[in-house]
Order: structure tokens, then C-alpha cells, then sequence
């Protein structure tokens, strides 16, 4: 332990030297200096553990001497020694700083060993305290919130979060005034007020509230003291403008696909068809559609453009009206493939791309041509057999137009066989253990439900997904057609 004391008496000097002596294994170093000047001096140049401070010295006196050497060191403990009269101005130099004191001439060789390892070890961890303070402060107030307090009286005491900059209000102008005055100034709606009152009286609200032409979600709770009485309630606000603004943009984006999506499921003679899209999100990148071909034939459509959210949604509607105008000229499912891959590699897409089934149906013919870009078609037989994997034409859509499409594949069905045209949410769904539900779990499903409509087997399938996922939320966007072929 490095002690330094500053002491100008020699009798005081030789007293603490000698009860430091007495103490049995204690290693240390005693540095004395008779003068404030000549500390100052000494601990420029060294390293010190405690500093003993007698506050009556030749070149400064009093509260005075604590003062200026807490503001010269402040990193380092100090210890104030007093006369049995000075233990008032011994309270008000450790409110100045001083960690503890001790009366002169009581100098018990382990009583001041203990009061000076205490001070160097509530000094350390004072300022342990203050760094983490400070750590917590600097993190609060780079938090895209606003964290405040008030007192029983509704003033802000304390403000802080990196929300406060949209708002454009200086601290000064917000702490010390009160709410009702300061939501008057800034014409914010009552609920403030009365959310505050009920904190006051200990209860937690949870609100929405506008302010500044800005949103916030707020939770409100008590501010209790150490008796547990409430003093004064603390919040939290989360700027959610932004949020709120995409998410009525979603909505919008959400109404404009299912406008778009088919609102009824067409007849045609010999099979039973019916398609749904489920997104994991508001809005998604999967779409169906049906087509209807200059020679009479009907197409099937299950497309998911890549990525999620708004951007995929727009994308996906504008492929809808892209093969909807295709499918007005041209029943050639190859040459219509070739013609959207075109139109979206001249768009320059940023690294979004289609994947897409597109099949044909003729009234009366139990025969599916299949022409997909990027996906494949499931023929499941009766029994449940998948009995074909029909394999895509090509590349998924808006990627590359350097390649052509083959030709698409003409399947012949059966009574009973079940079309399946997918996205990959529904063979890529996940349980808790992270396994995919697969081809083969689809096909045992359908298969299960074979005898039903074909919208019941949609939904069984859907129902299946569900329980081997455990429950879990959706992960992925889920569209699809079921096509059941009919007895003729």
C-alpha cells in the first residue's frame, strides 16, 4: 500500500508512522510532505493508493485544502485527519470528496489500516459505479428512444435518447418544465397527462401517443424511493413513425395482391382446381392466376419472386399483368416463358428473380403441359405415389437471357391424380428440430386427404405443415394450386 501524508506536524507525522509499524505484515510505503505545495509536486511524479490529508497547513487551510486536492487528483482516495473538534468539517470534506476521515492522535495501527483499505476500496468502487453510469448514459443516449423521469408534480427531471433529435428540442428547453406546460407549447393530446396521473397512483400504462407530427409507443411506470413510496414515474417512448408509415404501405400493397389474386376458382370440365396464397408477412412475393389461352385452354400460375416484403409484392403484380397480356396472344407456354424472362432482364431487377410453374389445361383432356422456370410440378397418383416430378424448363425468370427454355413437358393423367404447384414454403417448412417437411410429407398428405375436395386437401395440407412445424409461426410465404382430375 503507497500512502502519502500531508502533515506539517512532527508529532502527528511520527504517531501515524509508528502505528503503522505496529501492524504485523503489512507491507507498505509512507511518503510524508509537510506542505500542500510540495504534495502536489510529489504526486505529478508518483503513484499513490491513499493520500491523508490534514485540511490545516501552511500554504491553505480548511475545506479549502480538500477542494484542491480532490480537483488535483481525482483519481486518488483521500483521508481526512482532524483535531476531536473538526469532526463537522471533516462530514463536509468528505461531501467534497474525502472518502473517510480520522481524529488524531487515535491512531490503533489496525484502525487506520482499515479505514484507509476501506476508502481505497469504496473509491474504486465509486468509480466503478460511475463508469458504468457513464457507459449506461452513453448507451441510453444513442437509443432510438426517449427515456425520461418526472416527479410527483409531473416535472421532467431527466430526458435522454437519440429520439429526442427528430423532435428537434434542446434538453434545456424539456428538464425542469412541467408536462402540462410543455405538451401545451408542443400540442400533444391529453392522454400524456392522464398516462402520468395513473403512474403517480402505481399503475403501468402502455399507449400510443403524437407528438410533434411524430408517433411513439410509451410505456409509463412509478418511480418509487427507497421506502417504496412513488415519487414520480419513468418512461420509455419508441419513435414508430416510420413504422407506422410502412406498415400502412404494406396494408396498401396487401389490398392491391389480393385484388390482383384470382376472387373466384374456374370450371372446367374434368378436373376440380383450386389455388390460395397464405404469406408469412404482411405482404409477399408469391402470387397465383389462371390464364385463359386464345385456344381455350386454361393456365395454371404459382410464381415467388425473391426476397420479402414491398419491393417483392410490386414485383409479383407486375409479373401477374406481364402474363396476363402473354397469355391474350400466344398459348405456347415455352414462347411465353421466354417472352416475361425478356421483359425482366431488360429491368435490371437488383438480384430479384421469379421462380415460376406455369401449366395448361385443355377442357375434357386428362393431359397437363408444364413449362416452369426454376420449379417443378408434383403428379400424385391416387394411392399416393408421387408419380411424376416434373421438371422445370429453365432458369427462374429475370436472371439471365442468354439461354432458351426447352420444350414444355406434356403429362398424361389419370382419374384421381392430383396436380401439385407449389412454392417452396410448403416442402421447405421446418420443425424445432429443424428437419424440412419434404416432398415425400406432402405427398403423404394429399395422399391422406385424396377422397376430399380439392380445397380441403389444400387445407389439409396447409394443417399438416402447421403440426409437424410445432406451432411455429409461418416461416415462409405458402402459394399454391391443387388440381384433383375427375372421373369422366
Amino acid at each position: 500500500m503507497k500512502i502519502l501524508m500531508i502533515e506539517d506536524n512532527p508529532v502527528d507525522q511520527m504517531l501515524v508512522t509508528q502505528a503503522l509499524r505496529r501492524v504485523e505484515d503489512l507491507i507498505y510505503e509512507l511518503t510524508i510532505c509537510s506542505s500542500l505545495d510540495s504534495a502536489m509536486e510529489f504526486l505529478d511524479r508518483a503513484s499513490i493508493d491513499v493520500v491523508l490529508l490534514d485540511l490545516w497547513l501552511p500554504d491553505s487551510e480548511g475545506l479549502d485544502t480538500c477542494h484542491k486536492l480532490v480537483a488535483a487528483v481525482p483519481d486518488t482516495p483521500v483521508v481526512v485527519l482532524t483535531g476531536t473538534d473538526d469532526r463537522a468539517l471533516a462530514t463536509d470534506a468528505m461531501r467534497s470528496g474525502a472518502q473517510d476521515y480520522l481524529v488524531k492522535g487515535a491512531y490503533p495501527g489496525s484502525s487506520i489500516v482499515r479505514v484507509l483499505q476501506y476508502a481505497i476500496d469504496r473509491f474504486q468502487f465509486q468509480r466503478e459505479l460511475k463508469n458504468r453510469e457513464n457507459r449506461f448514459q452513453e448507451v441510453l443516449s444513442h437509443l432510438p428512444a426517449i427515456i425520461w423521469t418526472t416527479d410527483s408534480a409531473m416535472t421532467i427531471t431527466n430526458i435522454v435518447g437519440a429520439g429526442m433529435e427528430a423532435l428537434q428540442l434542446d434538453l434545456p428547453v424539456i428538464v425542469g418544465r412541467k408536462l402540462q406546460d410543455l405538451f401545451l407549447v408542443t400540442g400533444d393530446s391529453p392522454g400524456a397527462i392522464h398516462a402520468h396521473q395513473q403512474a403517480l397512483t402505481g399503475q403501468s400504462v402502455v399507449y400510443e401517443s403524437a407528438w410533434m407530427n411524430r408517433v411513439f409507443e410509451v410505456r409509463l411506470d412509478p418511480l418509487h424511493d427507497v421506502d417504496h413510496e412513488v415519487v414520480g414515474a419513468v418512461g420509455v417512448a419508441l419513435d414508430v413513425t416510420e413504422r407506422r408509415r410502412l406498415d400502412r404501405e404494406m396494408h396498401f400493397a396487401r389490398l392491391v395482391q389480393e385484388e390482383l389474386l384470382p376472387n373466384r376458382h374456374p370450371h372446367l370440365d374434368g378436373f376440380e382446381i383450386f389455388g390460395a396464397s397464405y404469406p408469412a408477412k404482411q405482404t409477399c412475393g408469391d402470387w397465383f392466376d389462371y390464364l385463359y389461352f386464345p385456344d381455350g385452354s386454361l393456365g395454371l400460375v404459382v410464381g415467388d419472386v425473391s426476397g420479402k416484403g414491398f419491393g417483392p409484392a410490386i414485383l409479383s403484380a407486375s409479373m401477374a399483368a406481364y402474363l396476363d397480356v402473354l397469355a391474350d396472344r400466344d398459348s405456347d407456354l415455352k414462347e411465353i416463358l421466354m417472352a416475361c424472362n425478356r421483359l425482366l432482364c431488360r429491368r435490371h431487377l437488383n438480384g430479384h428473380f421469379a421462380v415460376l410453374s406455369l401449366g395448361q389445361l385443355h377442357p375434357g383432356v386428362k393431359r397437363v403441359t408444364y413449362g416452369g422456370a426454376g420449379e417443378r410440378m408434383l403428379v400424385i397418383s391416387s394411392s399416393g405415389e408421387i408419380k411424376q416430378k416434373v421438371a422445370s424448363s429453365g432458369f427462374p425468370l429475370g436472371l439471365t437471357d442468354q439461354f432458351p427454355y426447352d420444350e414444355p413437358s406434356v403429362v398424361w393423367l389419370e382419374s384421381g391424380d392430383i396436380l401439385l404447384l407449389l412454392t417452396d414454403g410448403f416442402r421447405e417448412a421446418t420443425n424445432l428440430q429443424d428437419v424440412m417437411f419434404g416432398e415425400q410429407r406432402i405427398a403423404d398428405a394429399v395422399a391422406a386427404n385424396a377422397h376430399c375436395p380439392a380445397h380441403e386437401i389444400f387445407e389439409a395440407l396447409r394443417q399438416a405443415i402447421f403440426t409437424f412445424a410445432g406451432g411455429q409461426h409461418q416461416q415462409d410465404d405458402m402459394t399454391g394450386i391443387v388440381v384433383k382430375v375427375l372421373d369422366t
